[in-house]
């Protein structure tokens, strides 16, 4: 089915409303050269359009059970995220199949798409982890440092020369750091000059779990432009709020009326249709791939 719906990319003011088309779960540009009188106008009056948000969420094994999948995607989805990126603890290479597999397996009922990444300590990460790694399509390295010297003593170049072609991507985490701030403060700039001297694929601060993935991060990551925006490419994840919904004041705790997911309505009122509907685990990223000359070293949100 094709059709051409409002949207408001970004946030729901007046200047980020555009029009775009959705043809099999997929959003192109809109101009006058490509509809015709047969393709559809979906009314919008009265919605806010959104595009679906894109969420790190951390260990997701030891939370919830595979009958707790379902609860689990629609608790997402009610916030509006439509994709998430499983962050699983590993702390030997040897523990790398049996994870990700029971992660995998954990997951095949869920709703949303997601990809996988891992975090584990600097000091044990090897150039062969890092090929395993990409060989099972994760995009994404999370480490963990005790001292200084792990920053010092990695073998980057060969870490480096292992991530390529897709320019695998790495991101400090301090969070749960027994270190001092004074401590974690030098860690930080340490790897930061790394990262620019050696031109690494990164992101200088690890998002919170409630927090929503800017799009410079999807960029590096290489989930842009299919998540997280309405620009050509997207999947066709969105979300429908109803503007004169008087019994809420703040975005943040209002619940769509309408969720998309590829194209594919799951959400209506209060009537879910997820009967045929499921996730994919996304492993054809390809990081960087659409940086501007402006985003090429820039590795946070100004």
């Amino acid at each position: 089915m094709k059709y051409v719906i409002q949207v408001h990319d970004g946030n729901n003011t007046a200047a980020n409303v555009k029009k775009v088309i959705v043809e099999n779960g997929i959003v192109q540009i809109f101009n006058n050269s490509n509809i015709s009188q047969r393709v559809k106008n979906v009314d919008t009056e009265g919605f806010t359009v959104l595009p679906g948000k894109v969420i790190l969420k951390e260990n997701v094994l030891t939370h919830i059970t595979e009958g707790d999948m379902i609860s689990f995607s629609k608790h997402m989805l009610l916030h509006g995220f439509s994709t998430f990126i499983h962050l699983i603890d590993m702390k030997y290479e040897s523990e790398t199949d049996k994870l990700l597999e029971s992660s995998r397996q954990l997951l095949k009922n869920c709703l949303v798409d997601y990809v996988h990444a891992i975090r584990v300590p600097l000091r044990r990460l090897t150039p062969s982890w890092v090929r395993k790694l990409k060989k099972l399509s994760v995009p994404l390295i999370v480490f963990t440092v005790q001292t200084m010297n792990d920053i010092n003593k990695a073998s980057w170049q060969r870490l480096i020369e292992a991530a390529f072609p897709l320019r695998t991507m790495f991101i400090l985490d301090q969070k749960n750091s027994d270190l001092t701030e004074r401590q974690k403060l030098k860690i930080q700039q340490r790897w930061e000059e790394a990262v620019k001297y050696r031109r690494l694929n990164s992101y200088f601060q690890l998002p919170e779990q409630h927090e929503v993935l800017p799009l410079l991060f999807l960029k590096r990551l290489g989930l842009y432009p299919q998540k997280g925006t309405f620009d050509s490419g997207a999947h066709a994840d969105y979300f429908m709020y109803w503007e004169k919904d008087l019994s809420v004041t703040t975005e943040e705790v209002r619940v769509p009326d309408v969720i998309v997911l590829r194209g594919e309505v799951v959400k209506a009122s209060s009537y879910w249709f997820i009967e045929e509907i499921l996730g994919r685990e996304l492993t054809s990223t390809m990081p960087e791939q659409f940086l501007s000359i402006n985003e090429v070293h820039q590795y946070t949100v100004k």
